[in-house]
Formats: structure tokens, C-alpha cells, sequence
């Protein structure tokens, strides 16, 4: 898994993370992009991750990445929303709805991956160990 090291301040996020995430798009992708910025910064308010990172500046530098590397809207909105909280039930549904199956299913993919997360910091922990002996 990839992990992305650079954050943006929460100054970049407001001022110009959206606009460098929608680079490229026709008008109708920008307008999703843009309601998935606007739908990650309501759910993840001040949250941050277990890496102590904002969980929205970490989700715009992914979208940003993506958008450098000319993916389309509905990468760019999953990376934004890789993170929101899916306690509610009809969470996939709400996603769905409101961003399409193909972003929807992308999201859903992204969350499935999340343990791995734990596997890897505890596998790059002990790889740390085993070489200080």
C-alpha cells in the first residue's frame, strides 16, 4: 500500500487543494469532485488518522496526487471519501446515490483494504526490530 507522506495545511485545503484535484475534468466531473470535497470536510471534520494526520488534508493530498496523474472523478472521489465514517447503516447507499456506483464501489473497495493498514505497520515494526538486533 502506498501512503502518502505529504499533508496538506489546512490552508492549502481550503484555498487550493480543490481546485488542483479537479485539474482536468469536464464540468460535470469537477461539480462531484467538488461535492465529495465538500462531503469529506462535513464528515471528517477535525478528525485525524492513527497517524495522528488530519484525516481531511491526508484525503486531499491523495485526490491531489490522483488528479497529477490525470485519474478520473470518480478515483479522485474515492480518495476523498477512503476514510468517512461508515458507521450508519445505509452508508453504500448514501454513496451511491449521491456520487455513482463507480465512485461508490471504489470507496467500498478502499474500505475493504483498511486492515491491511494494521498488518503492515506491525509487519514494518517488526522488520525494525529484527534489524537492531
Amino acid at each position: 500500500m502506498v501512503s502518502v507522506v505529504h499533508a496538506l495545511s489546512g490552508k492549502e485545503v481550503d484555498e487550493s487543494a480543490l481546485s488542483r484535484a479537479t485539474i482536468g475534468l469536464a464540468a460535470g466531473d469537477m461539480v462531484r469532485v467538488e461535492d465529495a470535497f465538500a462531503f469529506a470536510a462535513e464528515c471528517y471534520g477535525a478528525r485525524s488518522l492513527g497517524t495522528g494526520e488530519p484525516a481531511l488534508s491526508h484525503a486531499a493530498a491523495m485526490a491531489v496526487i490522483l488528479a497529477g496523474l490525470g485519474l478520473d472523478a470518480d478515483t479522485r472521489i474515492a480518495a476523498l471519501l477512503f476514510d468517512v465514517p461508515s458507521d450508519r447503516e445505509d452508508f453504500d447507499a448514501i454513496i451511491e446515490r449521491r456520487f455513482g456506483v463507480a465512485a461508490s464501489r471504489l470507496v467500498c473497495g478502499l474500505k475493504r483494504l483498511a486492515p491491511l493498514r494494521l498488518l503492515i505497520r506491525s509487519q514494518s515494526k517488526s522488520e525494525l526490530r529484527d534489524f537492531s538486533k
